[in-house]
């Protein structure tokens, strides 16, 4: 939620080429100055406080960034660490749009985006005051992004020379009080597709305290499946974890107690199980967890040779026969399965660790015989 202080500017909405700001809202006391000098100086711009309240998110960012002619990605490592504005610098490469980086702290990229930014102009942190920032965006997108400061704008900000200040006051009173009326309401009717990214602090663990204890990760919980599938068209990362309704930034997070799932703290319910016809489809996925999602079968991840990594606890399947095609797999859940047969284990090459639960440990070292392999029991 942003500050009642925080000041907001005009968003684009024509068809002239506009630029379009992607950052992270940790950065937003240092991004906002400087869309305030573009703002001035009349550039043509959207930012997400362009989004009306129970719009479609992934859909609106997903269409402003389509139609933009050039995207500035202000980085810092907040940025690096918001799935939404990884996704937005994978969409942006996919659409072949030019684009600027704006240093606002010296930062190491990893090797993806570092590849992925190749082709992008850079400004970097000598430049960081707003107006040197705003100034060699200016002269790098040029002219033709200058627009009239009204025309196609839409003003996203109270005027506040109005000069019957009660009558403005009770306007927007009202307005907030209806909005809110309308969330609440829209909120348990399932009007909204989705609740957007929050993070959550991951639990310990009673057999690896070590593991999550009190990191910080993001979620995305999902209301239905059409949502869902929407970010998922566009996902290009390497990591892909769900749990139920839930999409997390580490697996870590993701926890069995006392016969439910969880995620941090909460509950989750679970999944739809048609997730697993457009996960197959992701061959940049090589780290998958697919939990709580009432899948009976995986065969379908024959598909995904790639996989070094999958969890597909919690689901009602009692066939691992296609395990056998994973040769890469490293690293194997099995808490809370139906499967009775572990035989296949003993014929993965590359297998290092498998975390199974205590009903199916014996079965599994069993199957594993003097295979050197970790086995991980969790309660």
């Amino acid at each position: 939620m942003k500050d009642s202080k925080t000041p907001l500017y005009k968003t684009y909405s024509g068809t002239d080429p506009y630029v379009f700001i992607s950052y992270s809202h940790a950065d937003a006391k240092r991004v906002l100055p400087v869309i305030g000098v573009l703002d001035g100086d009349r550039v043509r711009l959207w930012y997400d406080a362009g989004i009306e309240a129970g719009t479609n998110w992934p859909e609106v960012v997903a269409s402003h960034l389509l139609h933009a002619g050039t995207v500035v990605f202000f980085l810092s490592e907040s940025f690096l660490r918001s799935q939404n504005c990884i996704r937005e610098v994978h969409y942006a490469v996919s659409q072949g749009k030019p684009m600027i980086c704006v240093y606002l702290e010296p930062v190491v990229l990893p090797n993806d985006l570092a590849m992925q930014f190749s082709t992008a102009t850079v400004i970097g942190t000598e430049n960081g005051s707003p107006e040197g920032i705003a100034s060699e965006t200016e002269a790098l997108t040029g002219p033709a992004y200058l627009g009239d400061g009204e025309t196609g704008y839409r003003s996203v900000y109270v005027n506040r020379r109005k000069k019957n200040v009660w009558r403005v006051l009770s306007i927007l009173f009202a307005s907030f009080f209806l909005l809110t009326l309308l969330f609440v309401i829209g909120y348990f009717a399932d009007w909204f597709p989705f609740i957007g990214a929050k993070t959550v602090t991951a639990a310990a663990s009673p057999d690896d305290p070590n593991d999550a204890a009190g990191k910080t990760v993001e979620i995305t919980e999902f209301r239905d499946s059409v949502s869902r599938d929407i970010l998922l068209s566009g996902y290009a990362e390497a990591t892909l974890y769900f749990c139920g309704n839930t999409m997390v930034s580490d697996p870590t997070a993701i926890r069995y107690a006392n016969g439910a799932w969880y995620v941090g703290n909460a509950k989750v319910e679970a999944g739809n199980p048609s997730i697993l016809e457009l996960v197959v489809q992701k061959e940049s996925v090589s780290y998958l967890a697919l939990v709580n999602e009432r899948i009976e079968s995986f065969d379908a991840l024959s598909a995904m040779p790639q996989l070094t990594y999958l969890d597909i606890s919690g689901n009602p399947v009692g066939d691992l026969a296609f395990l056998g095609t994973l040769s890469n797999l490293k690293t194997l859940k099995l808490i809370d399965v139906a499967a009775t047969d572990y035989s296949v284990l003993r014929a993965l090459p590359a297998l290092e660790t498998v975390t199974v639960d205590y009903a199916s440990a014996e079965a599994v070292l069993d199957a594993l015989g003097d295979r050197a392999v970790d086995v991980i029991v969790k309660r």
